[in-house]
C-alpha cells in the first residue's frame, strides 16, 4: 500500500518544481537526518506542499476515476527493474490495465525504426508473435513502424504486451494507434507513462520513455535502425541496466546499418535467425 500522504506530498512538490534529485533525497525509504533540533528537510517545504496540495489531491483524484494506479518510486510495488537506474528512474508511474505483468518472469524490448522495411516490420511481428507464444511479455512504444508490429505480434499470438508512452495517460500518440491501444487493454495488457494526465508529446519524452521501456525489459531486441536512429537510446539505457542486446543480422542493408553497428563492435548478440527453436534468454 501507498501511503496517500506521502504520496500528494510528492505529488505537490512535483507541480512546484522542486528538483527531481532532491525528491528522490526527501522521499527514499533510505534517506536519513541527522537529529539538530532544526526541523526536518521536508517540512522545509510545507509551504510549497500545502500551496500544490489541491492540484495534487485533484491529480490523484482524477487518475482513480480514469482507473489509473499512480505508483510513486517509493512504494514496495515499484519494478524493481527500474531501481537499476538509480535517481534517473522515474518519480512517478502512471499505469493503466494489468499492473501484474510488471512481475513477469519473460519480459522482452522489441524496438526500431518507425519506417522499417516491410521485411522488418514483418521480422518485428513474428518475432513477438513467437515470443508471446513462448511466455514473453513484449515491451514497446506504441510507435508507428516496428513497435507497432511487435505490440500486434504479441496481441496475435494471445499473449501480453506493454506500452510506454511519452505522454499524459489520457492521450494517445499517434493518434492513429487508439484502436491499437484499446485493444492492448481490452486484452489484459498494460499501458505505462511517468507522465500526468494532460501531458502532450514532446521530442525528449521519446527519449525519457526508452529508458523505462529498457529498465523494465529483460533483454532488448532491435529489429531494424540506423545508425543515428532514436533506437539507440534505448540501447544505451539497456546497456545501462546491465540488460542483454541483441539485433537482427543487417544482412548489408542500409536500412540495419545501426544494427550492423552494434553486432560488430559487440554491443549487441545475434538474434537466431526466424524459424529457429532458440530464442532470447529472458532468465537471467
Amino acid at each position: 500500500m501507498v501511503d496517500e500522504e506521502e504520496l500528494l506530498s510528492l505529488l505537490a512538490l512535483h507541480r512546484a518544481g522542486i528538483s527531481s534529485h532532491e525528491l528522490f533525497a526527501l522521499f527514499s525509504p533510505t534517506f536519513t537526518e541527522l537529529n539538530l533540533g532544526l526541523p526536518s528537510r521536508k517540512a522545509a517545504y510545507q509551504s510549497e506542499i500545502t500551496s500544490y496540495w489541491d492540484e495534487a489531491r485533484a491529480e490523484l483524484e482524477a487518475c482513480q476515476q480514469a482507473g489509473i494506479k499512480v505508483l510513486p518510486f517509493f512504494s514496495s510495488s515499484y519494478p524493481s527493474s527500474l531501481a537499476d537506474l538509480h535517481q534517473s528512474c522515474p518519480l512517478v508511474l502512471y499505469l493503466r490495465g494489468n499492473v501484474s505483468l510488471l512481475d513477469a518472469s519473460h519480459r522482452l524490448a522489441i524496438v526500431g525504426t518507425r519506417y522499417p522495411t516491410a521485411q522488418g516490420y514483418q521480422d518485428a511481428y513474428q518475432i513477438a508473435k513467437e515470443e508471446a507464444q513462448r511466455g514473453a511479455v513484449i515491451i514497446s512504444g506504441l510507435a508507428v513502424g516496428c513497435d507497432e508490429a511487435a505490440h500486434r505480434g504479441a496481441l496475435d499470438a494471445g499473449g501480453r504486451t506493454i506500452a510506454v508512452v511519452a505522454t499524459g495517460l489520457d492521450q494517445v500518440y499517434p493518434t492513429v494507434h487508439r484502436p491499437l491501444q484499446e485493444r492492448l487493454l481490452a486484452h489484459g495488457s498494460l499501458v505505462i507513462s511517468e507522465y500526468p494526465l494532460g501531458a502532450s508529446l514532446e521530442p525528449y519524452r521519446l527519449i525519457q520513455r526508452n529508458r523505462i521501456l529498457a529498465g523494465l525489459a529483460k533483454a532488448l531486441l532491435v529489429v531494424e535502425c540506423g545508425r543515428t536512429s532514436g533506437t539507440m537510446h534505448a540501447v544505451r539505457f539497456a546497456e545501462r541496466c546491465h540488460h542483454p542486446v541483441y539485433a537482427l543480422a543487417s544482412h548489408s542493408h542500409p536500412s540495419r546499418a545501426g544494427n550492423e553497428l552494434l553486432l560488430s563492435s559487440a554491443r549487441a548478440q545475434l538474434y537466431p535467425a526466424l524459424g529457429l527453436t532458440a530464442s532470447v534468454n529472458l532468465d537471467c
